[in-house]
């Protein structure tokens, strides 16, 4: 029987929390791609896997600053993905796109077994932690979840402000029209989709940093991001980050009383959620 003092509850949620806001903003590239951009992107948690691979050799074998390699790797995940949008993506119908993003997938997965081999990586850092009253909070969870709060907000900052961000709107809300003002369509949904690829890597830097790698944890994120997208409304960033708030929290809760059939029951909670809010817990009104 759980004997969990308040102190101890409390670090267990604001750990989960803090947890969320990394699944929360992967999960918002995720639905940026699917919502908005109408493109199911099955090859998301494969790309993701691969991120935090390049952090992991980065971190301990490469040795090279941390400032060159997440340039080097937002660059590569932009260019990688712009070209994937333009040459094999671009004016296919979604069930083509589904087959070719899985056939992606399958090849990173492949590849990683046969280059990484199956065994799970992880950089072992020592976690600090800040006591406030019993409460014990994870230093580099919590620079996460801040982290996760900043991309997010930069992004949104991005596509609001900007021209460029305008621009991309534009070409989602209403493509036809962009296309008689002279924007040429094809080229802003790839460009967007290639950003989109950039907080992928962000967030596959973060993972590594709380959680071990393996090739086929893909698969994992995939389905949670997925399971994000679905609760918070598709094509609604904000949604998407407050439900890995809530998927984060809810998976800390469920592991306290049975680890073993947490994720069980979290996919309980989602088909319940799903049937009583088909379109989600933070669905954008329609106008």
């Amino acid at each position: 029987m759980l004997n969990l003092d308040f102190p101890s509850v409390m670090t267990i949620l604001i750990s989960g929390l803090c947890t969320g806001g990394v699944y929360g903003l992967f999960a918002s590239s995720f639905t940026f791609q699917c919502g908005s951009l109408n493109i199911t992107d099955f090859s998301f948690g494969s790309w993701l896997m691969l991120a935090m691979y390049m952090t992991f050799f980065m971190y301990t074998e490469w040795h090279i600053g941390f400032v060159p390699f997440i340039i080097a790797l937002f660059l590569c995940y932009f260019v990688i993905s712009f070209l994937i949008s333009r040459f094999m993506l671009s004016k296919r119908d979604e069930f083509t796109n589904m087959i070719i993003t899985m056939g992606i997938s399958l090849v990173i997965q492949n590849a990683a077994i046969l280059l990484f081999s199956s065994s799970p990586r992880s950089l072992g850092i020592i976690e600090k932690t800040i006591n406030i009253g019993g409460v014990q909070i994870a230093q580099t969870k919590l620079i996460m979840l801040i982290l996760s709060a900043v991309i997010l907000i930069g992004f949104q900052t991005f596509l609001n402000k900007t021209w460029t961000g305008k621009t991309i709107r534009a070409v989602i809300q209403r493509k036809e029209m962009a296309y008689l003002l002279g924007i040429n369509s094809d080229r802003v949904k790839n460009l967007a989709f290639a950003v989109s690829y950039v907080m992928l890597a962000a967030s596959g830097i973060m993972l590594i940093i709380l959680f071990s790698v393996e090739p086929t944890v893909g698969g994992f994120y995939q389905m949670m991001s997925f399971l994000i997208c679905i609760i918070g409304g598709l094509g609604n960033l904000k949604g998407a980050f407050f439900s890995g708030l809530l998927v984060g929290v809810l998976i800390a809760v469920l592991n306290m009383f049975s680890s073993q059939f947490a994720m069980v029951l979290l996919f309980l909670i989602f088909a319940i959620i799903l049937v009583a809010r088909p379109r989600g817990l933070f669905a954008l009104k329609s106008h």
